[in-house]
């Protein structure tokens, strides 16, 4: 909703699910975003994820 963009929801959230996994046991939690969602790559990037590549074709798109 965008009424609710621009609050820091996203980085609470990303820890949560992050601690989550890790608690579970995960070892390495992945994370994937369109290349054109910057803000949610901004996001993966303030909660200590690392870019690993970019896939250029993430959604198939119906021409």
């Amino acid at each position: 909703m965008p009424e609710h963009r621009g609050h820091g929801y996203v980085d609470d959230l990303l820890a949560r699910g992050t601690r989550t996994l890790a608690e579970a046991g995960l070892q390495r939690v992945v994370a994937a975003t369109d290349v054109a969602n910057v803000p949610t790559a901004n996001a993966f990037l303030r909660a200590g994820y690392s870019e690993t590549g970019r896939l250029f074709r993430y959604y198939w798109r119906a021409s």
